[in-house]
């Protein structure tokens, strides 16, 4: 897409399911990631809401209709807005597609992240708080990091 788009050349992107993809090749990037967070906070089974957070796994489903016909207020155009709504259903039309959570992606760049922060010197409470972790999260998280 080459509009400036910060994931068009994240290599993150490449641990994204094949939803973030497809949806990518039709909206960009940014729309994708972006509708696919929508759509697992939105549509997780309910099991799933209970269990985990947005740093959880889970997936959330959304079936993309043939036709998009705004009359009758389909969730994909409340989503995405009309036009990117028909773009993606003239292309996916009939897919039921499925979005992972995407926090685990980032996984790698938060725990570096946070062996930085213990390298500087900050306590592991406070960089549980700033994280929104558990300090016996972030040592464990020292403790792999270190070894």
């Amino acid at each position: 897409m080459g509009n400036g788009d910060p994931w068009e050349t994240a290599p993150v992107r490449f641990l994204l399911g094949r939803a973030y993809h497809d949806v990518a090749e039709v909206l960009g990037w940014q729309k994708a990631v972006d509708f696919g967070m929508d759509v697992w906070a939105r549509k997780r089974p309910p099991s799933e809401r209970k269990a985990q957070s947005v740093y959880g796994g889970g997936h959330g489903s959304i079936y993309i209709p043939e036709k998009v016909n705004s009359f009758f207020g389909h969730e994909l155009v409340e989503l995405l807005g009309e036009d990117d709504a028909k773009a993606l259903s003239a292309r996916l039309g009939g897919e039921i597609l499925e979005f992972s959570a995407i926090a685990p992606a980032f996984k790698k760049q938060r725990n570096q992240a946070i062996l930085d922060r213990a390298m500087e010197g900050l306590s592991p409470n406070v960089i549980a708080f700033l994280f929104e972790l558990t300090p016996r999260s972030v040592r464990r998280i020292i403790h792999v990091g270190m070894s």
